[in-house]
């Protein structure tokens, strides 16, 4: 039943009806009699209102915050990252909405798509979990009338575009790199991976053991993770290969499940290394070493400037942190 409806049944204007079911009617004189008439008669017709009308004419809810999740291999990061923003902005009782869209590598349309349908539900803060790179459309135009906040900007080697409110860094080409360089000084080379990894190295000389093509978005990351294994076990059993590093902790596992299995040590036969620091990685078969991006501490910055006016740069640098458990050989610092 609409508003019009209950106005037509009760005799009244729809302008009447709608005060009286509003938050305030007091703020328009209307006689607590007929609120209370209009409000017993709207619960017996089952009347439910528009909620959604509601929010885009709210005040309050256009200066909530938009939680924009990127859904995709990043996700052993990203969702303890919107966890822990939802539980922050429902402890300050700040209005926010979450939507969600598939990565880039996964579907080119779907980003540009939920950009325009965050902007239609008129909110004016949007922050994005997770990995945002040059192949996101970053033209002013797309994001017009969005304070934008990118806690993970996944490109330090090109200058971050004047519009974003916020570009969180974190140098992935240059820890890589140095993480190679640490690897190799402690003769636990030659080094397995996967293009994604690799391409971050690319200053790096050294030698790999074999670089294979990166899995498919929609794939499931332990069984890809077991056929790496697969592909470097002859490499591991010939001295050839010493250590494996993915972008995926998921990957690690599977892998590292597989190599248990057939009879290698780790880390004395390969040492294994993962990506995200999930909340999984210390409870692998063997716990995992990892890497650590700061998504979630520049999140946190963010709505700390959001919700209690902390100060908050344009562009902050966060270093990325190896995280070393038993699945590696001590590597120095």
């Amino acid at each position: 039943m609409t508003v019009r409806e209950l106005a037509k049944a009760l005799n009244l204007s729809a302008t009447t009806v709608s005060i009286a079911l509003s938050g305030n009617p007091e703020r328009y004189h209307l006689s607590a009699k007929t609120v209370q008439r209009v409000r017993e008669f709207a619960n017996q017709a089952g009347y439910v209102p528009n909620q959604l009308a509601i929010k885009l004419f709210s005040k309050e809810s256009q200066n909530g915050v938009g939680l924009l999740l990127l859904q995709g291999s990043a996700d052993d990061r990203t969702l303890p990252v919107l966890n822990a923003a939802m539980r922050f902005l429902t402890e300050h009782q700040r209005e926010h909405q979450v939507f969600s869209c598939l990565d880039i590598h996964t579907d080119r349309t779907s980003f540009p798509e939920a950009i325009r349908h965050i902007r239609g539900m008129k909110l004016q803060h949007l922050v994005v979990i997770g990995p945002v790179m040059r192949l996101y459309p970053l033209t002013p135009q797309l994001y017009q009338g969005l304070q934008l906040y990118f806690p993970d900007y996944d490109d330090d080697q090109n200058p971050v575009p004047e519009f974003p409110r916020f570009a969180g860094l974190s140098s992935r080409q240059e820890f890589h790199c140095r993480l190679m360089e640490r690897i190799a000084r402690q003769g636990l080379g030659p080094v397995a991976t996967h293009e994604a990894v690799a391409d971050l190295c690319g200053g790096w000389q050294g030698e790999w053991a074999r670089v294979l093509q990166d899995e498919a978005p929609e794939a499931n990351c332990f069984k890809v993770g077991r056929d790496y294994a697969e592909e470097f076990l002859p490499l591991i059993r010939q001295g050839k290969c010493r250590t494996i590093i993915v972008h995926n902790d998921r990957i690690a596992v599977g892998a590292m499940r597989r190599l248990l299995e057939v009879g290698i040590q780790i880390p004395g036969q390969v040492q294994i290394l993962g990506y995200n620091d999930s909340e999984f990685a210390p409870y692998a078969p063997i716990p995992l070493t990892s890497v650590r991006t700061p998504l979630g501490i520049l999140t946190r910055k963010i709505l700390g400037h959001l919700v209690l006016g902390e100060e908050l740069p344009r562009v902050l640098c966060h270093p990325l942190e190896l995280i070393q458990r038993e699945s590696s050989l001590p590597l120095p610092e």
